[in-house]
């Protein structure tokens, strides 16, 4: 098995696919005042907090909750 690592997406690359799902979200959401962001720990939530700050940025005008879920393992 090969240690090499693998380059998906440079640091650029991410912040415009986020900004793009950020866009998404607004145009397919335009009517509503909420838009509640869930993200799955540890991860997950990590990147809704990016994304809200995306898109406090492109809509200042709505209000953006964030939830975490945390999923226990047995």
């Amino acid at each position: 098995m090969s240690s090499k690592k693998t380059l998906i997406l440079n640091k650029e690359q991410i912040l415009q696919k986020s900004k793009r799902i950020a866009y998404q979200i607004i145009e397919d959401n335009f009517d509503e005042p909420t838009i509640v962001l869930v993200g799955l720990a540890d991860r997950g939530y990590v990147f809704a907090e990016r994304l809200q700050k995306i898109l406090k940025e492109i809509a200042p005008d709505k209000t953006f909750e964030l939830i975490k879920v945390t999923v226990q393992k047995n």
